[in-house]
Order: C-alpha cells, then structure tokens, then sequence
C-alpha cells in the first residue's frame, strides 16, 4: 500500500493503493525514501535556518529531536539540560544528554514555537507529539506528505524527571538533571510513598501511564537510607 491516512483523533489509520482526498488546507511536506527503510526523511526549518535528513517517525512518541552538534546554530532565551536513560534497546539503556531550547520550527509551511531536543546520540526524529495535532496523509508514490490540521499545536517541555521499573519493589531514576540532586540509575525506595506495583499492574501498564504520574506539581522520593527528596516539576 503507497497510500497511508493516520487519523490521530480517532486514532485510526488507513492504507490505500490510491491516493486519499485532500482537504482544502492542507500543508505540502516533500520527503525522500531512504532505500532500506520505509520511513520518510525530511527536512525543517528552525528559526530560518533549514535543517535537513530527520524522519519522520510515527513510531517516535517524542516531538522534534535533533541532533546535539547542531544545537549552538540556534539562540534561544529558554533552555535547560536533562540527563536521560528512557530509552530502551536490545544491548540494554542508553545514556543521553539532552539540551531543550524553544524555538520556532517550520514544517511543510506550518510554523510554532516548540521544545526542540538537542541529543549527544544523534537522533534526528519528528514524531507523534507534534504529529497528534494532524490528520497526517503520507503518498509514497509521489514521496509527499499533507499535514491537516486538526488543533493548535502545543507541546509542554519534556520533564526534567522520571523513574523506571527496577522490579516490584523497587523504581529506578531513568531522567535527571544537575540541579536534581539524584544521579542516573540511582535506586529508590518509594516514589509518592508507592513501589512500582502499587502503581502498575505490568510493564505496558507503566509505559502508557507514566506520564500521569510525572503530570503532578511534585514527586516525593525516597532513596535507599531511607531520606526523603522533594522534586517540583514548576
């Protein structure tokens, strides 16, 4: 099927071998195909400047990701640094820094000031963050995407904090940063005064519900001589 239709309202997708109809406003972003890959490669522009080879990754639940040697191109009066180990793969977590900037991003005509992530690991990768606020038709054929939207685009900064699964009885500080005094795959005892299965009957479980916990003003956490740390999230 050349033809995809992701409908983000209500999170349906559609495959076609003919082109789906556009609506009137509908917003041209040309892609190239990778030749081993199926996933679109784009380019953006940010704060003028063009930046080009970032997928567009309906797989990537993040928003726009770049890469950490292209971060000093662009000036921006909001920034923070966070240190991440979210991120999962077969040879085990791997380590990133990450530098947040607000700055205002160009795609397919469509222009918002958003948090851009600057990573140590190269990433390059607009996802479904920024996407969710489309009807997004993808015409391999013609290597175009049309971008319909459906909402005002608002994506909140990226939490400074958050804590993995270790095991039932025990979480483990995934994000961090410097004025968080917690290092990365530091063990804690309690988060909220729960341990992780008095908050998530499974993995999948946590991994769709994390957020809802990090959503609060502040989280309690308990580390392993038994103190208590205070992290607001204002």
């Amino acid at each position: 099927m050349d033809n995809w239709k992701i409908d983000y309202k209500n999170q349906l997708m559609h495959f076609s071998d003919t082109p789906f109809e556009l609506a009137e406003e509908s917003y041209l972003l040309p892609f190239e195909r990778p030749l081993l890959s199926g996933t679109p490669k784009i380019n953006l522009e940010i704060e003028g400047k063009k930046v080009g080879n970032i997928l567009f990754d309906v797989g990537f639940n993040g928003g726009l990701i770049l890469p950490i040697s292209v971060a000093s191109h662009f000036k921006s009066n909001e920034s923070k640094i966070i240190l991440d180990q979210s991120t999962s793969g077969i040879y085990g977590a791997n380590t990133d820094s990450l530098l947040v900037k607000n700055l205002k991003v160009g795609v397919g005509g469509v222009e918002t000031k958003i948090p851009v992530e600057f990573s140590t690991l190269n990433k390059a990768l607009l996802g479904n963050e920024f996407l969710k606020h489309f009807t997004v038709i993808i015409n391999y054929d013609k290597e175009e995407i049309y971008l319909q939207k459906q909402q005002e685009i608002h994506i909140a900064a990226p939490h400074n904090f958050s804590v993995a699964i270790l095991n039932d009885s025990l979480w483990v500080v995934s994000r961090t940063a410097p004025e968080i005094p917690l290092e990365l795959g530091e063990t804690l005892l309690s988060v909220n005064g729960k341990k992780p299965s008095e908050l998530f009957i499974s993995h999948c479980d946590y991994v769709m519900n994390i957020r809802k916990l990090l959503e609060q003003d502040s989280l309690k956490a308990q580390k392993m001589n038994g103190s208590f740390l205070n992290i607001s999230f204002k």
